[in-house]
């Protein structure tokens, strides 16, 4: 299913490395994050609320720092569904 507003493939691919690890949330999957790290590596990771308490799961790899695609966007959408 096509989802307006989120993420792409092209946004996800050109975010690029900073001095610290940053999130970018995608729109189009509340809760779902994407983890850029300083080595260059990216991961998919979803915050979400239970017995009162906020958490956060780290569903995997996004894209190494060889920029290897591991988990597609769309994988990890319908994960985080």
């Amino acid at each position: 299913m096509a989802r307006r507003g989120g993420l792409t493939v092209n946004a996800v691919e050109n975010l690029r490395a900073k001095n610290t690890r940053y999130e970018v949330p995608d729109p189009a999957c509340p809760g779902l994050y994407l983890q850029v790290h300083p080595s260059g590596a990216k991961s998919w990771c979803y915050r979400f609320r239970f017995a009162g308490k906020s958490r956060k799961l780290t569903i995997g790899a996004a894209y190494t720092e060889n920029g290897i695609e591991v988990i597609k966007i769309g994988d990890a959408r319908d994960i985080a569904d």
